[in-house]
């Protein structure tokens, strides 16, 4: 099998370990959370597997990327994940982590891109992810998220993309003031989520791509977010038997047969 072989931790000035798409196998090392040269970690689509221990995250390496997507990891993933404050990309996306997500993110003030999605971390959302001010993109889509969106994903003012979809989030959006100017693609799709859709997110004026087919919502699209000035697609629940108004809508969706078609 093709594994990393003990002797990479004899590489005393090591900065970057990138083998991505190798067919690669086996448990993470340990021995990588102790090179302190150490800044970027990706192994992504691979076939490792096995649990993250936490004392992957205490030791003397201080990752900037650390990116494990698309492998067969499994298990709660540490809490000591918070100690890597220099972080700027975790990517964990597409494998088989599970419980919850650990509120101790919040200490990777850095932090830039938090790729989560494709496991069975659930049940919610944890509110201290809004303290990461350095978020630009935010993707917790298909996992098993139950229930309501933290009003404080909303304060995020430099967050440029949230992913949500393909979950089972219920309740109401944020109906206060959105400080997430810099928004440009809202994907909510495939969740539970209900009530009226707020006009608050007319004042985004960077959002390009809004997505919120099949949930409850009801009611029409506000006229403010039709009249967003850089939107060029959205796509809702305006078909079926009970379809939600919009006059502006680039996709049409019916939750009944789960059917999407250009308007």
């Amino acid at each position: 099998a093709n594994t990393l072989p003990q002797e990479l931790q004899l590489f005393k000035t090591l900065q970057r370990l990138s083998f991505p798409m190798n067919k690669m196998s086996g448990e993470l090392p340990e021995f990588l959370g102790d090179i302190s040269t150490l800044k970027d970690l990706v192994l992504r689509n691979n076939t490792f597997d096995g649990t993250i221990a936490g004392r992957f995250f205490t030791g003397s390496t201080q990752f900037t990327t650390f990116d494990i997507s698309e492998n067969k990891f499994s298990g709660n993933f540490p809490n000591a994940i918070g100690r890597k404050g220099g972080m700027v990309a975790l990517h964990i996306n597409d494998n088989d982590f599970a419980g919850t997500i650990t509120a101790s993110l919040r200490g990777l003030g850095n932090l830039e891109t938090l790729r989560m999605g494709g496991n069975k971390f659930g049940p919610s959302i944890p509110s201290e992810l809004a303290q990461l001010k350095s978020l630009k993109e935010l993707s917790l889509q298909n996992n098993q998220l139950s229930q309501s969106i933290p009003d404080e994903l909303f304060t995020m003012s430099n967050l440029v993309s949230l992913d949500l979809s393909g979950n089972m989030l219920t309740g109401d959006l944020f109906d206060g003031a959105w400080e997430t100017s810099t928004l440009e693609s809202l994907v909510l799709y495939s969740n539970q989520l209900n009530g009226d859709i707020p006009a608050a997110l007319g004042d985004l004026d960077s959002l390009q791509s809004v997505s919120l087919a099949f949930n409850n919502f009801e009611g029409s699209i506000p006229a403010e977010i039709c009249n967003l000035p850089m939107l060029d697609t959205l796509v809702a629940d305006c078909a079926g038997a009970s379809p939600v108004g919009c006059t502006c809508c680039t996709g049409c969706c019916d939750p009944l047969i789960n059917i999407c078609f250009a308007s």
